[in-house]
């Protein structure tokens, strides 16, 4: 199974092709079209600022506590955070990737900290 080839990647293609100043800017333009209508369609979803409102909670609930605390303790400790534990471990990681909150494992249990 051959990957499907993009307008742009077929445009790029048919540019090194090419010899005429006319063509040559018309192909540049087309290009630079499509680059800007995929930069437009770039908004966020509702899932994702639904998770960002989920991210400021969790930071208050850390910034609260002396300790590190499980996934379970910080839904405990606020109502607003979602019940499934799956998606409140991918916020957390991507808190921990983005060096916001630190990760420490103890007895495999992992617990969240903020970072210093």
């Amino acid at each position: 199974m051959t990957a499907k080839i993009t307008k742009k990647e077929m445009f790029t293609q048919i540019l090194s092709h090419l010899k005429d100043p006319n063509e040559i800017a018309f192909i540049k333009h087309e290009i630079e079209l499509l680059e800007k209508k995929s930069a437009s369609n770039r908004k966020p979803t509702a899932n994702q600022i639904e998770n960002e409102g989920y991210t400021e909670i969790i930071l208050n609930v850390l910034r609260a506590s002396t300790k590190g605390l499980s996934i379970s303790e910080i839904q405990a400790l606020d109502p607003r955070l979602p019940s499934s534990n799956q998606r409140m471990s991918r916020l957390l990681n991507n808190l921990v990737e983005s060096n916001t909150v630190v990760k420490v494992y103890e007895k495999r249990k992992p617990y969240f900290s903020l970072a210093e």
